[in-house]
């Protein structure tokens, strides 16, 4: 759900909404837990592993993913003037596992990468211009000496 600009009641009103469905507080970037068992990930080297799993034993993870419908979009609740500026952005942890490097036989704990939040980041803007600003409105006046208005002696 994407937050245009709402009055301080509308918005008071939204969170009462959701919190009534949910049960509590509202977050900014909703998002959604769920047991996971890949069978493989990515390790803190950024090289795939595959995951021991066998008939008897599976591992599992918990991950916390944002919501398909937040991510990468404007957080809700954030003032209008950095809503364009804000993002939900899907953030991960390390945990331990017992992995192997593919093709091979040995198996070793190593960690993986799993989902673990989702946070609303709000980015800077740009400066408009990188050089030098001669007047603090950015550009020097120049006034055009042929329109002004000539004094005649009396």
């Amino acid at each position: 759900m994407a937050i245009g600009r709402l009055t301080t009641r509308q918005l008071q009103t939204l969170v009462s909404e959701a919190s009534a469905n949910g049960g509590g507080a509202v977050e900014c970037c909703p998002s959604r837990v769920d047991m996971v068992a890949p069978v493989g990930g990515t390790n803190k080297d950024g090289d795939y592993v595959e995951l021991f799993n066998s008939d008897e034993h599976q591992q599992s993870f918990f991950e916390v993913s944002c919501d398909d419908s937040v991510v990468d979009r404007p957080c809700m609740f954030v003032d209008h003037r950095l809503q364009n500026q804000s993002k939900c952005v899907q953030k991960y942890s390390y945990s331990y596992a017992l992995v192997r490097e593919p093709q091979q036989s040995g198996w070793r704990l190593d960690y993986v990468r799993v989902r673990s939040g989702c946070s609303c980041e709000i980015t800077p803007r740009a400066p408009p211009h990188s050089g030098p600003h001669p007047h603090p409105r950015g550009k020097a006046r120049r006034r055009d000496k042929s329109k002004r208005r000539q004094r005649t002696p009396d």
